[in-house]
């Protein structure tokens, strides 16, 4: 039979265990602000899942009102699009440049 020290030690030695990794889990070392810069740029850069599919929907007056008063051109849209990966999207490319044009 163990005695209540033993118990006691072994609670103790799960709870640090349990603790240490808790820490690991939560603990992200901080980020220099050039990274975190970097990844707000990309994300700008990239579209919104929203956004796509609205586009995709054909709801595209009010973004390529956006992104004309923002002087994308139309280098800029087709790689914001992905259009070489994505040839679904190239009708929202083309679209966009008829609008540019007029």
């Amino acid at each position: 039979m163990k005695s209540s020290t033993d118990q006691v030690r072994a609670i103790d030695a799960t709870l640090d265990n349990v603790k240490s990794k808790r820490f690991l889990r939560s603990y992200q070392p901080p980020e220099d602000s050039d990274a975190v810069e970097e990844d707000q740029r990309n994300e700008e850069e990239r579209l919104s899942r929203e956004a796509l599919n609205k586009l995709l929907d054909g709801d595209t007056a009010s973004k390529f009102a956006k992104w004309k008063s923002k002087s994308y051109d139309a280098n800029k849209i087709y790689k914001k699009l992905g259009v070489s990966t994505h040839s679904d999207r190239l009708w929202i490319y083309n679209k966009y440049v008829e609008y540019l044009k007029q």
